[in-house]
């Protein structure tokens, strides 16, 4: 998130990092030092606390954290940190009462100088300045602590999602209407008037009867809503066309955005920021108007427009694919033709094209393009990426501070470098998997190396000691055992599928990831629980973040370790330290036949060519058209078996992604570094496809 002068990021750790201006503490780092490059929020560590959102404000700063409490940083004149004071503060403070026991937010909204959070319950609480009512308390009170925001308080009113625009708010109710409350000069409000309101007032026409509402973002003066019908709606300023109904008149109540009208376009996503907005269609091309000094509208011009455009190469073109894999910000694909494609994030080269540039389209890694080189499969970690060639050879490239690229150096590098020894002569390799910053490899004879980094023993080679090279996994040696299948999770562990159904387990096991009944760390492969190969048997494992699942050979499914999101489907948020059901997907109501686990979520394909995904879904990454967290299996939107047809899935750390039976990429989830490769970065809750993909 980026707000005056300064910028903060959530780590895919959960760890918090801020830079720029810094002359209220609003960096987070104990100073008021500026800062040219990223620095650390004290505290927001990704270890003592674990955020999972971030909100900025003119000279402040907050974080969700994942217990579902939330913390504030920076300028404080106006109680905007909601400690009970009015001091500024060079590291986080707790919200009053917002402490994850005494209320628990699901979100965070802020403003110039105040903040909103949403709770569990779907009450909204808000704090800070409040010289325009935007706190939505009937009144007009600076608060230091947080306030009920009039009505909404889960009964008379329910939220499911909130949006702060410069000072004033709006919120989604469960009935699909809107409200809004604080300041009204330019109509941003929506109620007809331009008059200031310290309760929320509802939004003209948009009542969940005549209009129904499935999203709002609130800019600095203007607000607008995607409707069930796929229409988009804005009203407020509209002095740089912001509005997009081809005028620059300024209305108090919603206007349609012109052509984005659920008939001649379709939307699925839309956001607004200063004084454009910009939406996603259900084609997967990306529209935007208004304001665009800085070419903010991406239809490589500087030219305002007030209605909507298509963004320069964003045509939603179809894709060929054979085999997909999703890391932290980034998706790698294997096309027909056997080349290797990737998009997303690229901060240490890991699309593998020789550069360092981000690419919310796909680029073909360089040198394995179906003629030089060509590819069978490829995985992601957290920022490196690997091949598999048709000749058992391994390629790696990306980040590689802990030798996770194999090639015995820990030199980063931008294309594809070879992994030592496994060259298809010396060794060859029938399957690859990376981790966040570790590699395996199933070799031919049923023997797993692993080379990388260590800290957890998840090479598993009875060491805690990194490698630059393949090392071999500990009794896995295609004698003593023998795998078949191999798994490396997001974090720090690992498994392995034996040729007789059992599965073993290596390295981290703070929440019982490796299923053994226990928390203890292993740097060599422990049996999982019951699954061993008599009590149950399976036919394939998947590893995420902190947990682990199998599939059956009756088609059910299990997962075991860390349940904060329910990502182990069983109905609960329990860990688990040995295998448990997942809802519903028992091999007699529902048959699973692939497998992917994410960070805090997990997606499994059934029997029939549907996906059903569960766990965390803040950036929709269930692809069920919401943003709620499922502790349960859900259908994934679209992708049923009927109207399209699954054969392979990915999940990554926040998104999703399916290839469908015409050999398709659909995409869903977290798009903020570009990698659901639609062209755009905005997140979508339901999929969406991949531009311009094709061999």
């Amino acid at each position: 998130d980026s707000a005056y002068e300064y910028s903060c990021a959530v780590l895919s750790t959960g760890a918090v990092k801020c830079w720029g201006l810094n002359d209220y503490g609003q960096l987070g780092d104990g100073s008021t030092d500026d800062s040219e490059t990223p620095v650390e929020v004290s505290g927001i560590d990704g270890s003592s606390a674990v955020a999972t959102g971030i909100g900025l404000g003119d000279y402040h700063a907050c974080a969700l954290l994942d217990d579902g409490s939330v913390k504030c940083w920076g300028y404080n004149d106006t109680g905007q940190l909601g400690d009970g004071t009015t001091d500024d503060s060079e590291t986080p403070v707790d919200v009053s009462s917002i402490d994850g026991s005494t209320y628990t937010a699901t979100a965070i909204a802020i403003g110039g100088e105040f903040s909103c959070a949403l709770l569990d319950t779907g009450a909204v609480k808000c704090w800070g300045n409040n010289s325009s009512g935007q706190l939505g308390d009937g009144s007009t009170d600076d608060s230091e602590t947080p306030v009920d925001v009039g009505g909404i308080d889960g009964s008379t009113y329910t939220a499911t999602s909130i949006s702060a625009g410069y000072e004033y708010a709006c919120a989604l109710l469960s009935d699909g209407s809107l409200k809004c409350w604080g300041d009204n000069n330019y109509g941003q409000l929506g109620d007809g008037s331009t008059d200031t309101s310290e309760t929320p007032v509802d939004v003209t026409g948009i009542d969940g009867s005549t209009a129904v509402a499935t999203a709002v973002t609130a800019a600095e003066y203007h607000t607008c809503t995607l409707l069930s019908t796929g229409a988009v709606k804005c009203w407020g300023d509209n002095s740089y066309g912001q509005l997009g109904d081809g005028s620059t008149d300024e209305s108090h109540t919603p206007v349609d955005v012109s052509g984005i009208d659920g008939s001649t376009y379709t939307a699925i996503r839309v956001t607004a920021g200063g004084n454009s907005a910009c939406a996603v269609l259900e084609d997967g091309s990306t529209y935007c108007w208004g304001n665009n000094d800085y070419g903010q509208l991406g239809d490589g011009s500087v030219s305002e427009s007030s209605t909507a455009m298509d963004v320069e190469g964003i045509d939603g073109s179809s894709a060929s694919a054979s085999e997909i894999d999703a890391g932290a910000k980034l998706t790698c694909s294997v096309l027909s033709s056997g080349s290797a494609a990737c998009w997303g994030r690229n901060n240490y080269g890991q699309l593998g094209d020789g550069s360092t540039d981000n690419s919310s389209e796909y680029v073909t890694v360089s040198g394995i393009d179906g003629i030089t080189a060509t590819a069978t499969e490829v995985t992601t970690g957290g920022y490196h990426a690997c091949a598999l060639l048709d000749d058992g050879a391994v390629k790696c490239w990306g980040r590689n501070g802990y030798g996770q690229l194999g090639d015995t150096s820990t030199d980063d590098s931008e294309i594809p470098v070879d992994v030592s020894g496994i060259d298809g002569s010396t060794s060859v390799a029938t399957q690859i998997a990376a981790g966040s910053y570790s590699t395996c490899a199933l070799l031919s004879n049923g023997a797993v190396k692993c080379w990388g980094f260590n800290s957890k023993g998840q090479l598993g080679n009875g060491s805690t000691t990194d490698a630059s090279s393949p090392s071999a996994v500990s009794g896995i040696d295609g004698s003593t055992y023998t795998a078949t299948a191999i798994s490396v999770g997001h974090l720090d562990h690992a498994c392995a599928l034996l040729d007789d159904g059992s599965i073993m387990c290596w390295g981290e096991n703070k929440y019982g990831q490796l299923g053994n009944a226990s928390t203890t760390d292993s740097s060599v492969p422990v049996d999982v629980s019951g699954i061993d190969g008599s009590t149950d048997t399976a036919i394939a494992v998947d590893t995420g973040y902190q947990s682990s699942c199998a599939i059956l050979d009756d088609g059910s499914l299990k997962c075991w370790g860390r349940n904060n999101y329910s990502q182990l489907g069983d109905g609960t948020t329990t860990t688990a330290t040995s295998p448990t059901d997942v809802s519903g997907i028992d091999g007699s109501t529902a048959t699973a036949t692939k497998l992917a686990v994410g960070d805090y979520h997990s997606c499994a394909i059934l029997d029939d060519g549907s996906v059903n995904c569960w766990g965390r879904n803040d950036y929709g990454q269930l692809g069920d058209g919401t943003t709620t967290t499922a502790t349960s299996p859900t259908e994934v939107s679209g992708i049923d078996g009927s109207t399209a047809t699954a054969t392979a899935i990915a999940s990554g750390d926040k998104h999703t992604c399916a290839i469908l039976d015409s050999g398709a990429v659909n995409c869903w989830g977290n798009n903020s570094s570009g990698q659901l490769g639609d062209g755009s970065i905005s997140f979508s809750s339901t999929a969406i496809e991949v531009v311009s993909l094709t061999d």
